[in-house]
């Protein structure tokens, strides 16, 4: 099995969210239950969880693991791509927030512009986009907005956002229920 693995300076980089595509490949069977099996309390005070700084390379990896799958099973991919595409613009606008709103020392609001821009010529970006219909209203709003190269009105939202999310609880449950 170590065929797959991917190595780096003698140091396994397999990104661990692949791991699910690697196992189904290898079982006969799956079930699901109901039930809840593990229960955790989120810390209100974290309200952005600090990502690596090039996460989208991470969920360019995890897509191209899962096209490959389902190439492999012999699946439809149009047939399979609505749930993926929502996960990953979902998981894509994290990434934006991420990189907009967590301080990186080494990254100064240009670098980060730059960065974003080149999300934007990604093929995979592109190709997610024309769908950008099916997420939540939210996702909707910041990936126009991204698809339209305002990075600047980006980084107020994620941070008005944000700052709604820490001071105004109440009120930002009521907009989170409207928005989506």
């Amino acid at each position: 099995m170590d065929s797959w693995l991917l190595i780096k300076d003698g140091v396994d980089k397999t990104p661990f969210f692949v791991f699910n595509i690697f196992y189904f490949q290898h079982i006969e069977s799956a079930s699901i239950i109901e039930e809840a099996l593990l229960r955790y309390r989120v810390n209100s005070n974290v309200l952005l969880k600090k990502l690596p700084y090039d996460f989208y390379d991470n969920m360019k990896l995890f897509a191209k693991y899962y096209y490959n799958f389902l190439d492999q099973e012999g699946v439809d991919r149009k047939e399979k791509e609505d749930p993926f595409i929502i996960y990953f613009l979902n998981d894509f606008v994290c990434c934006l927030e991420n990189i907009l709103i967590n301080p990186w020392p080494d990254k100064s609001f240009s670098e980060k512009k730059k960065y974003i821009r080149h999300l934007k010529t990604e093929k995979l970006v592109r190709h997610v986009l024309r769908k950008a219909d099916i997420v939540p209203r939210y996702s909707r709003m910041i990936l126009k907005i991204f698809d339209m190269g305002h990075i600047e009105i980006l980084s107020i939202m994620i941070h008005a956002k944000l700052w709604m999310k820490k001071y105004l609880k109440n009120f930002f449950a009521f907009v989170k229920k409207a928005v989506n």
